[in-house]
């Protein structure tokens, strides 16, 4: 008789089930997180070489090349955090302001040739707009993933 059958389905069962490996969650999380790292490497800015030549090594795409993810979860959560780690990944994302400091580099429109410029010369260096690598990125990944019930970063 069906009065007899008795189901119990703690909270902690579902949860795992969810959110460990294979868990729809899980899923989620690891196809977002793969979207979201692709489409940063792709819309990431490749520097020319002429504008590295007084860095040492020469390596244009260091930016590019910085993006890295980590899991995280207790169970009851879980999610992952992206990052870039090259020394100007800030720059890059949120832009710099106007200097008039001393400063030593290549840039292409010297034809890759190595100036300094600044406050002795009565010269500086323009501010720049951010990319926004990152951000829209994010803005995009995530307005897919969530059919779109998801606030843009701004």
């Amino acid at each position: 008789m069906a009065d007899d059958v008795r189901v119990d389905i703690k909270d902690a069962y579902v949860i795992s089930a969810l959110n460990t490996p294979g868990g729809l969650v899980a899923e989620w999380r690891n196809d977002t997180e793969a979207q979201l790292l692709e489409r940063c490497f792709v819309t990431s800015p490749v520097n020319d070489i002429e504008n590295a030549v007084h860095r040492i090594p020469r390596v244009p795409g260091v930016y590019q090349k910085s993006w890295v993810t980590k899991r995280y979860g207790n169970g009851h959560r879980i999610g992952f955090q992206i990052e870039n780690f090259a020394d100007h990944a800030i720059f890059v994302e949120e832009g710099r302001s106007a200097s008039t400091k001393v400063q030593r580099f290549s840039w292409t429109g010297w034809h890759g040739e190595i100036r300094a410029v600044g406050f002795p010369w009565g010269t500086g260096t323009r501010g720049r707009d951010g990319q926004h690598i990152l951000r829209d990125a994010t803005n995009a990944v995530m307005a897919r993933a969530t059919g779109g019930s998801y606030t843009p970063l701004v």
